[in-house]
């Protein structure tokens, strides 16, 4: 039996990212277009690099390389605590409020599967590695220079998710990395 405190729900938005309903299926999120609200987390280094995963056979976009964290906004819950409650869950990385710096806010399009997207970035000091951590969304991390990733999303496009790509390129854009 399925406790009511694990059904996850999430917001249904207007245009104007105000809520208009609620649903618990993600499936109903993406196939009847709704827009909702996601986050993705953009976890570096001091030394310019960027953890990204292997999206895992069971997550949207499986085998795709995306960001280093992802996920859904729940209903009643804001973008920073939706980031921080993923972030823990995808990487096991326990981060505050002020840890996290808003990049930006993207409206919803096709690449992020309508959502509202806020992109915030994470700067790690310890190590991570496929080692030591744990998520059932992602098969495995990456850590690689940023001008990799950059290179690589010009010649391998399609190994990326969309929603990757372009919140990538606004980050650079906007970062100046």
């Amino acid at each position: 039996m399925t406790n009511e405190e694990d059904i996850e729900v999430f917001a249904i938005v207007n245009r104007h990212d105000k809520i208009i309903g609620r649903t618990t299926s993600k499936d109903d999120l993406h196939s009847l277009k709704l827009l909702h609200r996601g986050v993705h987390v953009f976890v570096g280094t001091p030394d310019d690099r960027i953890v990204i995963q292997l999206k895992g056979k069971n997550s949207e976009n499986p085998g795709k390389l995306s960001s280093s964290v992802s996920g859904h906004v729940r209903n009643g819950e804001s973008y920073l605590k939706a980031a921080i409650r993923e972030t823990s869950e995808e990487l096991g990385i326990i981060v505050c409020e002020n840890d996290l710096k808003v990049v930006n806010k993207i409206g919803p399009c096709g690449e992020t599967g309508n959502e509202f997207v806020v992109l915030y970035t994470y700067l790690m000091t310890d190590t991570i590695s496929s080692d030591n951590f744990k998520s059932e969304e992602a098969e495995k991390i990456i850590v690689a220079p940023v001008s990799h990733i950059s290179e690589d999303i010009d010649e391998n496009r399609g190994l990326y998710s969309p929603a990757f790509i372009l919140l990538f390129k606004k980050w650079i854009e906007l970062t100046n990395v």
